[in-house]
């Protein structure tokens, strides 16, 4: 009898971790549609100016600095925060020449 009531249990658990992921499924493929349909209507040279890996690489580091900030006892936050703004500055394309057209 206890066996029985161990496999009801997993089979309630593994009901519960199969529509989870099902839900998880959902919501990234609805975040990733909705990213397609503004990407589609954000002009061709803005997308060809950004840096995805950087800005995305700058979203780390700056988050990284927040959290030194609030819980850190250390100041690396000073430094994180520069090389984020690097990051973001060369991820937006401010850097080079810009040769006008």
């Amino acid at each position: 009898q206890v066996w029985q009531i161990r496999e009801e249990r997993n089979d309630e658990v593994w009901g519960e971790v199969i529509n989870m992921s099902a839900l998880m499924f959902i919501a990234f493929h609805s975040c990733l549609a909705l990213l397609t349909n503004i990407l589609i209507f954000i002009p061709l040279w803005i997308l060809c100016r950004l840096h995805i890996l950087e800005l995305l690489v700058g979203l780390y580091i700056f988050f990284c600095a927040v959290y030194d900030f609030n819980f850190g006892h250390n100041h690396f936050y000073l430094y994180l925060f520069l090389q984020a703004g690097a990051f973001f500055i060369i991820g937006f394309g401010y850097i080079g020449t810009f040769v006008p057209t």
